[in-house]
């Protein structure tokens, strides 16, 4: 709700800047957009009612969500026609679900590392950019051993990583 806000008085304050004139409500027009929208806006309640009602778990909802999505898409707007066109958004789904999975491993990794290597965790972006103002630009691509806090070395030893 707190998103929702915000985003309406960000459009409101653009409007006011930009001098966009207000579009009237016409009321022959609001029923139109709801009978054609009135299966979709079946989507969430299904899903809310579901999951509060405790009828399906998270996993259960979200796949059925993709499959009525796919039946609104296919079925009743008859956006997508063919088989091929199916296939292309299974494809593009694939894409965007495996991007994500990336970022979400390398954070894992990273989450990882800093709980098992001591020093990361002493290492902050804040410590490095004041070791850089104190010894200046030119130090970042020297060759010297770079210190924590702690006058160790960052590099990590065997020690390290069986903790």
């Amino acid at each position: 709700m707190l998103l929702l806000t915000m985003l309406f008085l960000y459009s409101v304050a653009i409007a006011r800047k930009h001098q966009i004139a207000k579009a009237p409500l016409v009321w022959n027009e609001v029923i139109p957009a709801f009978r054609g929208a009135a299966f979709d806006l079946l989507l969430p309640i299904g899903i809310l009612a579901g999951l509060i009602g405790g009828y399906l778990t998270a996993t259960e909802a979200a796949s059925g969500a993709a499959a009525y999505a796919l039946l609104l898409e296919t079925v009743i707007h008859r956006r997508i026609r063919s088989a091929g066109a199916v296939i292309e958004q299974f494809r593009e789904t694939a894409v965007l679900v495996g991007s994500l999975l990336i970022i979400l491993f390398v954070a894992v990794g990273l989450t990882n590392l800093m709980q098992k290597w001591p020093r990361a965790r002493s290492i902050t972006t804040t410590e490095i950019g004041r070791s850089l103002a104190r010894s200046g630009p030119v130090s970042a691509y020297s060759t010297r051993t770079t210190r924590t806090r702690f006058s160790t070395p960052i590099r990590p030893t065997a020690a390290a990583w069986r903790r």
